[in-house]
């Protein structure tokens, strides 16, 4: 079965290896509606813990 397979997880997969997985790679400025936005959905994403163990991520819910 494919890693990502359910769309529930995907959120809450870490992607980035673990030496890369707190660097920020774009400074959000605010200046327009959409780094607004994006501001909004990473502030969001940032309250949800992540894992690259998918076979104890996917036991877990």
């Amino acid at each position: 079965m494919y890693d990502y397979d359910r769309a529930d997880l995907w959120n809450k997969i870490q992607y980035l290896p673990n030496e890369l997985k707190d660097t920020e790679f774009y400074i959000l400025g605010n200046e327009n509606s959409a780094e607004k936005t994006y501001s909004a959905n990473r502030t969001a994403l940032k309250k949800i813990k992540r894992t690259n163990n998918l076979r104890k991520l996917k036991q877990k819910v």
